[in-house]
């Protein structure tokens, strides 16, 4: 998933915002050392939900370091990313996605962050 975020916001356990992106589906097939992609461009905008855990924060040049169990530094690079309006990309495990049964169209409904991307992390 890449793209700017706006409307960064703290619900329950998870982190909520908008991503004006795309999402990229990658599955690496048993007969092909090539993996499968499906790119996903949603029109304007689409929401995501994540459930902070343990991730990897790094900047465009690959410097970064784990982060263990801190909701409040996902919550912090989203909404800094948000303010900047700076592309942000995201690694993610175990999304569930809804393709349409909303106003929205597209909504990712919960993943785990496995690795973010933020050109000016600091």
């Amino acid at each position: 998933m890449e793209g700017t975020v706006t409307n960064v916001a703290s619900v329950g356990r998870q982190i909520q915002f908008q991503v004006s992106g795309r999402f990229v589906l990658s599955e690496l097939p048993p007969e092909s050392p090539k993996p499968a992609q499906i790119e996903v461009h949603p029109k304007g905008w689409f929401l995501a939900k994540v459930t902070p855990d343990s991730f990897v924060a790094v900047t465009s040049d690959g410097r970064g370091g784990s982060v263990q169990n801190d909701k409040g530094r996902l919550l912090a690079i989203l909404k800094a990313a948000a303010e900047r309006g700076t592309m942000v990309k995201f690694a993610l495990l175990q999304p569930k996605i809804d393709f349409g049964t909303n106003e929205v169209g597209f909504t990712v409904m919960d993943a785990k962050v496995w690795k973010i991307t933020d050109v000016d992390l600091r």
